[in-house]
Parts: C-alpha cells; sequence; structure tokens
C-alpha cells in the first residue's frame, strides 16, 4: 500500500510546538540518507516561520551550515527545561471557565493537552501538582470547586448548571477525580 505523502509541519518559534515539528522534521527528512545535506537544509528553511526563521536566517543555504541551523534551533527552542517552562506558564495562563459545560471542557482539555506533554518531558504530577493544584483551582468556578456549597445546593434543590452538566459528565467528573484536583461525591 503507497501512503500519501504527508506535508510537514511548519515551525514558527513556538516552543511548546518545537517537538512534534522536531520529531516528525527529524523522521521525514534529517534521518533520511537519500538526501544531501543541502537537500535537507533547504527542506528546513522551507518550514521555518517568524521567530524560528529569523534565528538563523544570517546562515546561507550551504552544506556546512545545515549541522549549524540544527544546533542553533536546538539550543533556542528544543531544550527540555524550556519546553517544560513554557508548558508550566501556559497551565498558568490558561483563561478561568464560566459554569458551562464548553468552557469547563476547554479548559480541562487544555490544561490536559500540558500535562500529558510534560509527562513525555519525565514530569509528573508529583513533581508539580502541589504548586499546581490552588492555581488551578483558583480558576474554576466557585460552584465547582466549593464541595460543601455543592452539597448545600443538592439538599436544596438549587443547583447551578455548571453543578447539573458537571455531575452528568462523566468525562468531567472522572478527570477531576483521577487528578484529585477536588473531591467528587
Amino acid at each position: 500500500i503507497k501512503l500519501p505523502t504527508l506535508p510537514l509541519p511548519t515551525f514558527n518559534g513556538d516552543t511548546l510546538k518545537w517537538q512534534t515539528f522536531w520529531d516528525t522534521f527529524k523522521s521525514a527528512v534529517h534521518e533520511n540518507v537519500s538526501l544531501s545535506a543541502i537537500q535537507k537544509f533547504t527542506h528546513l528553511k522551507a518550514q521555518l516561520l517568524g521567530e524560528a526563521a529569523n534565528s538563523v536566517e544570517g546562515l546561507p543555504l550551504t552544506e556546512s551550515n545545515y549541522d549549524k541551523t540544527i544546533t542553533i534551533l536546538i539550543e533556542r527552542f528544543g531544550q527540555p527545561h524550556k519546553i517544560i517552562n513554557a508548558h508550566m506558564q501556559a497551565l498558568l495562563d490558561l483563561p478561568s471557565p464560566t459554569n458551562s459545560v464548553t468552557q469547563l471542557r476547554r479548559f480541562f482539555d487544555g490544561m490536559e493537552n500540558h500535562i500529558r506533554s510534560l509527562e513525555t518531558l519525565g514530569k509528573t504530577q508529583e513533581t508539580y501538582g502541589d504548586l499546581l493544584t490552588p492555581i488551578i483551582l483558583a480558576k474554576l468556578p466557585t460552584a465547582i470547586k466549593q464541595p460543601d456549597s455543592r452539597k448545600r445546593d443538592k439538599q436544596m434543590g438549587n443547583r447551578t448548571i455548571a453543578q447539573s452538566d458537571f455531575e452528568r459528565n462523566p468525562n468531567i467528573r472522572g478527570w477531576g477525580r483521577n487528578r484529585n484536583f477536588w473531591p467528587i461525591e
């Protein structure tokens, strides 16, 4: 079976997107022994945009500059501590969700994406969870993060839309329980 050729991703200097770009480029081009260094360099330059392109702009398209360009890009965008810091900052910068299920889902998906990326970089919740939990909790709507208010509202029959939706949605409910961010009744 002949698979269709997939286009190479571009890279604009967003540290959060470096690993995906580099792994794809490395597999398709960098480790391709049938390509010369100048061909690899041509492909690489064609995929760089913005800040990434600017970082290597002064290097002419020569065979010897291909390895220099790779080194510059890895040092600038591919260092694990920079990628980890970028994911942690992105977690801190997540916008606070409203009481809607759509907003909560978007918030949790964004958080989960960054947490998974951190885990692939060797950082587990045990290493940052105690610091991140209060920050994430502060972003959540009061009705979601305060079990006492949920219990009181439930007893009174006056549940908010978010609580009702949250309780009906097993994906969100399970996520909160799995991440130990709040108790779920």
